[in-house]
């Protein structure tokens, strides 16, 4: 699905975490990072003109974000830009760009920018010939027509101010764009303005955060909605903060009618936006009657539904492979079931539509679900605006007694498992009457869970030789998969080499196995090593480390006075159980107390004890996702002091 007013890009789960230059809305409304150089009578830029409050935690001021939207007609909307951004530090420099995208749907039609530096003097103005367009997605596996322009600021003297005008149209509807002059929290604003310029019967729909409750309109020939901010200060950089564009200053826009590439439908309720995507692809799953015998072979002997969609599922993932292919409207218009069939490889889309016209052969009902994906989506699901919020497409298969979720372009995923990349979380079911609302599966910590269990013997030298029998369900496992499965020795060398936070350990074995018939994702390591320096003697006592399978969440960076939420995408459980051989004529003189500490964002457990001649440590760490005010964070410090704490499980022998 694309990227709502980004064109027709899906999301690329390889580019989630890399940084992205000051373009506002990447994820799903394109905004670009544009602003006009100037000519004749030069406005001041100097740095010493910036209000010095707004100077504190920032990185980046923005001077200006002046941004006018002039919606023309269902087919025509001009957007134009334009930015003033001093850079303040290195920090900010990424901020330092001019960069839009255009397609076939819209084009780029003016594109200046400038520097200037601390006082204001203008440095340079961009030639023509230094701006470079290349595709989106140049990596294999990724077809579009989607293109970008842009011009990257070589680092100057700091502070420097960068000054950057964009005008583009566009050729549709379906995606407006948004406005968001605060991108980052790292960003202070010092006067910003939104625009919007329609004819006066044009039914408008708009969302704000963080600004006024409602525009000021005006105009009677054309009708003025007007946004307008000042003077946002940046805020301190926090761990665990929420990063979602709108806890900051943001409008969304959507239309009531539209127009995109000679479709046109209304958005006035989930439902309508459901119908038009389904009657967008229409017809696109007639399958050829060869595949149609093979579907039946596979699936009629077989006893009930859940069994012919587990085989048919495996099918397709043995036998399709993904590949986006998103020209014009393709972003969210399906490839046809007979165009998989011949080339065996599609996107979200046609992968979901093939599986959906696959289970319609053999009569059981699916629908294809639109979704915002990424492991933490920039924002959720709005249920209150409707508009194109989507970049990626699953499959829902409702039962008589239960729901069946596939994600149609993994190749790994077990047969009714999402991953992180789309659970909990709403999206939009499409289906004959329109679009549904509905909820992905939560998988809380029952699933997402990881066992270690490992027995150690000491060794003369001081060190320890461990077998580790260790087990991952859910999310954990996912993890561990993409790390050992379909990777170079090398890269798995690498991988077991590095994993455990224990001294100069050393790997004599290890084997990995994914359980492919499980019902969630499931990975078993065993793994044996030599770690050094796990023990120390001392006259006649020994002193052993016995964590043998170090964890922990993390040192909190401390915070006088918190001011953002902080938050836990998903839950997780950690069980371990260890077991260290007492050499003979050794006694226990000393074991840690137990631990224990309970808070509504996790807990934990640890206890040391003597079975027989073994010692044993006992320890669970859970995390529970949610987002919790900043008022108890100090306790979510305390609470990383107790797990840090207890995890220094020294023990000390002694010889008899």
């Amino acid at each position: 699905m694309p990227a709502a007013n980004a064109g027709t890009s899906e999301i690329n789960p390889d580019q989630m975490n890399k940084p992205l230059h000051y373009f506002f809305g990447a994820v799903f409304f394109t905004m670009p990072f544009l602003s006009q150089a100037k000519s004749g009578n030069e406005p001041s830029y100097a740095v010493n003109n910036i209000n010095k409050a707004l100077l504190t935690n920032a990185s980046a001021v923005v001077r200006h974000y002046d941004q006018d939207v002039e919606i023309v007609a269902t087919n025509e909307v001009t957007n134009r830009t334009h930015i003033v951004l001093t850079i303040l530090n290195e920090k900010g420099q990424h901020y330092a760009s001019a960069i839009d995208f255009f397609s076939s749907l819209s084009k780029i039609k003016k594109m200046t920018a400038a520097a200037y530096d601390a006082n204001g003097d203008l440095l340079y103005k961009v030639k023509e010939s230094d701006y470079i367009t290349r595709t989106v997605s140049p990596q294999p596996g990724h077809y579009d027509d989607n293109k970008i322009r842009y011009y990257d600021f070589p680092k100057g003297r700091f502070p420097y101010t960068i000054d950057v005008y964009i005008e583009k149209e566009e050729q549709q509807t379906f995606f407006l764009p948004s406005w968001t002059p605060q991108e980052s929290g790292d960003i202070a604003v010092e006067n910003a303005t939104f625009t919007v310029v329609t004819a006066p019967d044009y039914q408008l729909r708009y969302k704000g955060f963080h600004v006024a409750d409602a525009p000021v309109i005006a105009g009677t020939e054309q009708r003025r909605y007007s946004w307008k901010i000042a003077d946002i200060a940046a805020s301190p950089e926090e761990p665990l903060t929420p990063e979602s564009r709108l806890s900051r200053p943001c409008v969304l826009l959507a239309p009531t009618k539209f127009e995109i590439d000679d479709h046109s439908g209304t958005m006035t309720s989930w439902s309508d936006f459901g119908k038009f995507i389904y009657e967008l692809n229409a017809q696109r799953d007639i399958l050829p009657e060869a595949e149609k015998k093979k579907i039946h072979a596979l699936a009629d002997k077989l006893p009930d539904n859940h069994e012919k969609i587990r085989v048919l599922y495996k099918y397709m993932q043995d036998n399709f492979r993904y590949v986006a292919i998103e020209y014009g409207i393709g972003g969210i218009q399906t490839l046809s079931a007979d165009f998989l069939c011949n080339n065996r490889y599609g996107d979200c889309k046609a992968l979901s539509n093939y599986m959906m016209a696959m289970l319609k052969e053999v009569s059981i009902p699916a629908n294809v679900v639109v979704i915002s994906a990424g492991e933490t989506p920039r924002m959720k699901m709005q249920t209150d605006f409707v508009s194109s919020q989507f970049n990626h497409a699953i499959l829902c298969v409702p039962m008589a007694k239960d729901t069946v979720w596939l994600e149609c372009t993994s190749t790994d995923l077990p047969y009714n498992y999402l991953s992180d990349f789309t659970q909990d979380r709403n999206a939009l079911m499409v289906t004959p009457n329109g679009g549904v609302v509905v909820h992905t599966p939560v998988y809380g910590v029952a699933v997402n869970k990881v066992v270690h269990r490992a027995t150690a013997r000491i060794n003369d030298d001081g060190s320890l030789d461990v077998t580790m029998n260790n087990h991952y369900t859910g999310t954990p496992a996912v993890k561990v998969f993409h790390a050992t499965t379909h990777v170079s020795q090398h890269e798995l060398d690498q991988y077991v080499s590095n994993k455990f936070k224990l001294p100069g350990y050393q790997v004599i074995k290890s084997e990995y196995k994914h359980a492919e018939d499980a019902a969630i994702m499931t990975m078993d390591e065993t793994m044996d090593i030599s770690a050094a320096n796990m023990v120390s003697r001392s006259d006649s006592r020994l002193f052993v480390d016995a964590d043998l399978v170090p964890v922990g969440i993390g040192v909190p960076v401390a915070t006088e006075t918190r001011q953002n939420p902080f938050f836990f995408p998903s839950s997780f459980a950690v069980e371990d159980h260890f077991e260290i051989d007492l050499p003979a004529n050794e006694t226990i003189e000393f074991l840690p107390e137990p631990v224990t500490a309970s808070y509504t964002f996790g807990s934990y457990s640890c206890a040391v004890k003597q079975s027989g001649n073994k010692l044993v440590v006992t320890r669970t760490l859970q995390q529970n996702s949610g987002v919790y005010e900043a008022s108890v964070y100090a306790d979510f410090e305390a609470f990383v002091d107790k797990v840090n704490s207890g995890n220094q499980i020294k023990v000390v022998l002694k010889h008899q």
